[in-house]
């Protein structure tokens, strides 16, 4: 009766331990770092259109790549292109000037990408031509259930 007391003891140890094994990697796995990384050259849109950027020393890449009014949205995340889906649109006007704040955040696989954006140039009013772009300096925030990211200060454009 000893010996089987001992064993069904140690059975109960190595259950303990396994059940303490899987929580501790389910937790790792919730915490998890998102892999958002810049668009490769060979992928990147030219042209009109809205970016977001992280300036280097020679070029810029980006992170971010849409149409001038945020549709068809791209990133590159966890090693592919992906369309992600806008779930808040805040634009750009005709008369926005420097200092003004919009705000935008969009949604791909339970993972939310968020954009709060402050106005940093506009065109100078009577431009003729040559000037079509509008920056603005920005935070992107990334979250979701598998997946966490550090605030990233980051440059974003709109124009041709």
């Amino acid at each position: 009766m000893g010996q089987l007391c001992h064993a069904v003891m140690l059975m109960k140890n190595i259950h303990l331990i396994l059940l303490a094994l899987i929580t501790a990697s389910s937790a790792n796995a919730d915490d998890a770092v998102c892999d958002i990384s810049p668009i490769p050259e060979s992928l990147n849109e030219h042209g009109c259109g809205c970016s977001y950027s992280i300036n280097h020393k020679y070029h810029s890449r980006p992170y971010f790549q849409s149409e001038e009014d945020f549709t068809s949205p791209t990133m590159y995340i966890n090693g592919k292109l992906v369309t992600v889906k806008p779930i808040k649109l805040e634009g750009i006007s005709a008369n926005s000037k420097i200092g003004d704040k919009f705000s935008q955040s969009f949604e791909y696989a339970g993972i939310t990408i968020e954009f709060e954006n402050a106005i940093s140039f506009v065109c100078p009013a009577n431009t003729e031509g040559g000037c079509e772009v509008t920056s603005f300096n920005s935070i992107m925030r990334v979250s979701g259930k598998q997946c966490t990211a550090k605030p990233i200060s980051i440059k974003g454009d709109c124009g041709c």
